[in-house]
């Protein structure tokens, strides 16, 4: 039999043990409890977290767009500006193009329609002085009694210099002149103003269609419209007697041969046309 002190013991063992196992237990649930509560917690921050981030990409976001924008109607107004200035440029550059080709045609005519003209230009390059006063004066001359004024002309012309040394000749002599180098264009010009023009300029010598059968096709044209056709000169660099009688026979009222003299060119428009000298 146990005795009572032995009996006392074994009651506080039982008891310190209960007391421990309560104590753990009461640790164990207490620190899941604080994990459990520590993620939420966790969790809760980085959910918090999150959303400001978001917040400020959509805060940068519309800074970006809203730079953007201001810059978009910058560029687009400094690209507006940037394309009047080349407009701007591009007329500009026209007009020095009309300048220089009607200098140019300017010192061509004295290549192309006079014999004096052209030595004089050889002897300049030479180095040797002239009198080109003298030379200047037979264009003065031949233009300034204007006598085709109210004469509209076509000049065609494969060679676009010589096509603007004539129109630039007749230009000087009151006449309003249209330039063109192609038989083609010519045409559509023609039937598109046909009743406008006084005189017509033709080169015989062209590589699509020579003048000859430009003006078939202006006569076929006017026919079939009714109206007359405007008288018609022959340019040619040829010099067969065969040659003018062949432009003649198709019509043309006059021939002159290259190079032409000033004088010679505008005293043939001012005949065909009828002008009084």
């Amino acid at each position: 039999m146990q005795t009572a002190p032995d009996s006392g013991i074994g009651a506080i063992i039982a008891g310190f043990l209960s007391a421990a196992a309560l104590v753990a237990v009461a640790w164990v649930t207490g620190r899941w409890q604080w994990r459990a509560v520590d993620r939420q917690k966790r969790a809760e921050l980085e959910v918090t977290e999150a959303t400001t981030r978001e917040r400020e990409r959509e805060k940068e976001r519309d800074r970006i767009d809203e730079r953007d924008g201001f810059a978009w109607q910058i560029n687009r107004e400094t690209i507006t500006d940037l394309k009047q200035e080349v407009r701007d440029l591009k007329l500009e550059v026209r007009e020095k193009d009309d300048t220089i080709d009607r200098i140019r045609a300017e010192r061509d005519l004295c290549m192309e329609l006079c014999p004096e003209c052209r030595e004089a230009v050889m002897q300049l390059r030479a180095g040797r002085m002239v009198n080109t006063g003298r030379v200047s004066r037979r264009l003065i001359e031949a233009a300034k009694a204007r006598p085709l004024e109210g004469v509209r002309a076509l000049v065609l012309d494969d060679s676009e210099r010589v096509a603007k040394t004539f129109g630039v000749a007749l230009g000087e002599a009151g006449a309003e002149v249209v330039v063109l180098v192609d038989g083609d264009e010519a045409e559509a010009v023609y039937c598109d103003e046909a009743s406008r023009f006084g005189a017509l300029l033709l080169d015989l010598q062209m590589p699509k269609r020579d003048g000859m059968t430009i003006l078939r096709t202006f006569r076929q044209f006017d026919q079939h419209v009714g109206r007359p056709t405007p008288p018609a000169i022959a340019i040619s660099g040829y010099a067969a007697e065969d040659y003018e009688a062949k432009a003649r026979k198709a019509g043309f009222a006059l021939y002159l041969e290259k190079p032409v003299e000033v004088a010679v060119l505008i005293e043939g428009v001012r005949k065909v046309t009828g002008r009084s000298a």
